[in-house]
């Protein structure tokens, strides 16, 4: 199958996951201590707090400059990783500028300025070549070809067509000259597709976008089409998230920016490569981590959440919910966006937690994603049979999955009890029955809970029309390590 990007046919990337490149981008020790070796008389807390905060910032700038030399990349064997991506490291160290000496903010300057020191879009003789199109002004004179530059420039334009026009999305806010800056530099050999990059320290700011040259496939390993189209779509979206709030939690500002990836080029699926990273394999991680590479996992909350309502807008809503002017945190914005459509948080939580365990009506491309990770799968025989309390603990904005079948053998007037002790409900909890049945229909009930967290439900159990039931408890509250107890057995 082929795809049209910009009025040209390109062949689709297969779905499978791809290999990309990733580097730990930590922070030198020594940098961190060095607000601690101060010697002479006691320093004053003013003095203890200027210094760690200069700490704070020369660590921050030594990360950046590590992270963007050229051949800094390295290749992970653990498994694949998601592409680095230094759009929010740069704005780390634009928010904290300030602290560096005069020394260090030089040196923090030349890492945050646009490649070619401009941002003007001239196209005289003596002027650095650049392509101008509606809204975006592509420089290549860091590197590519002006056939390249042309079609980053139709494939910018294209994005834009999507994210501002259909979508909605405020457009980035402009600079002097009203054109979008996209420069293009080689590196892929630094690991990275491309990022972008606030202009000013505001949480609402202009910016630009660096993507890479020619993306070729041996940087990549992927047509070089779909790489620039899936990171114009990304970079671009950030760029969007800076009109709205540049300093929000990173699992909202990456989780949606992948997301963002596949609503604008559905068929190239490079999605794919950040649910091992998700909860579909780690319910019980908490789904609002801001750290790499587990804030790119959570597109598949985004992916929920568009799905379930039907209406990509809701992410759209979301943001304006996490405007920097109302003070919302990301989770605080998804709940708003919910409630002015009269869902409640924990129970579409729950219901995210179930979808993830991929039954049929969820995911549309539940078919390509990698297997659920169960935390207790167990066939029951016969009547009386009993599972005992089975505990999980989990932290806020986690699950836990169980899988029960019933065995061939199991009579037909079998039903299974489900109990559940979990914790008070102040916490949230809730518990979330699936009844699969074998014509590939799924059933859904909660399991009502009291205020303590109590409570339990009988379903069908007959082996010839039910080929599993699914129970998912999952903390939708904002307090961690919370005990579940959950218990089968098999009635008459």
């Amino acid at each position: 199958m082929d795809m049209v990007i910009a009025g040209r046919r390109y062949p689709v990337y297969a779905a499978g996951v791809r290999p990309s490149r990733v580097v730990s981008l930590a922070v030198p020790a020594a940098l961190l201590l060095s607000a601690a070796l101060t010697g002479g008389a006691p320093a004053s807390a003013t003095d203890r707090a200027t210094d760690r905060d200069r700490a704070r910032a020369e660590a921050l700038l030594a990360q950046v400059q590590a992270a963007l030399t050229p051949g800094s990349a390295h290749r992970r064997t653990d498994g694949v990783a998601p592409r680095r991506d230094a759009t929010l490291l740069l704005r780390r160290l634009r928010v904290e500028r300030s602290h560096l000496s005069a020394r260090g903010q030089a040196q923090a300057d030349l890492v945050l300025s646009r490649p070619n020191g401009s941002e003007k879009c001239s196209t005289g003789l003596l002027s650095p070549p650049v392509v101008k199109s509606a809204h975006f002004c592509v420089h290549y004179a860091s590197g590519g070809s002006a056939d390249w530059a042309r079609r980053t420039s139709a494939v910018l334009e294209q994005v834009f067509a999507t994210e501002v026009n259909r979508l909605g999305y405020r457009a980035p806010l402009p600079d002097s000259d009203g054109l979008f800056d996209v420069y293009l530099q080689q590196l892929g050999d630094q690991g990275y597709y491309g990022y972008c990059t606030t202009d000013h320290p505001a949480a609402k700011s202009s910016a630009f976008c660096v993507l890479d040259n020619d993306f070729s496939v041996r940087e990549f390993g992927a047509p070089p089409e779909s790489s620039l189209a899936v990171t114009a779509a990304h970079e671009f979206f950030h760029a969007i998230q800076f009109a709205y709030d540049a300093d929000q939690q990173s699992w909202l500002m990456e989780g949606s920016a992948v997301w963002m990836e596949d609503v604008v080029f559905p068929q190239i699926n490079d999605y794919l490569q950040y649910l091992p990273f998700s909860a579909i394999r780690h319910p019980g991680l908490s789904v609002d981590l801001s750290q790499s590479p587990w804030h790119y996992g959570a597109v598949l909350f985004f992916k929920f959440l568009s799905e379930s309502l039907r209406d990509p807008g809701v992410i759209r809503q979301v943001w304006t919910y996490a405007d920097a002017s109302t003070g919302r945190t990301a989770l605080q914005a998804v709940r708003t966006a919910l409630a002015v459509r009269h869902r409640g948080f924990a129970t579409s939580f729950a219901r995210f937690a179930a979808w993830n365990t991929k039954p049929s009506g969820s995911y549309g491309d539940r078919a390509l994603f990698p297997a659920t990770a169960w935390n207790l799968v167990l066939t029951m025989t016969r009547p009386g049979a009993d599972s005992g309390w089975r505990r999980f603990v989990l932290n806020h904005l986690s699950s836990a999955n169980s899988l029960v079948r019933p065995a061939r053998t199991t009579p037909r007037t079998a039903r299974l009890r489900i109990s559940v002790n979990g914790p008070a409900a102040a916490t949230a909890p809730v518990a979330l029955v699936q009844v699969r049945l074998r014509t590939g229909a799924v059933g859904y009930a909660s399991v009502p809970l009291n205020g303590r967290g109590d409570g339990s439900r009988v379903v069908s159990f007959n082996p010839r029309r039910v080929s599993a039931v699914v129970v998912t408890t999952s903390n939708a509250g904002g307090t961690n390590s919370q005990p579940f107890l959950v218990r089968f057995r098999v009635l008459r």
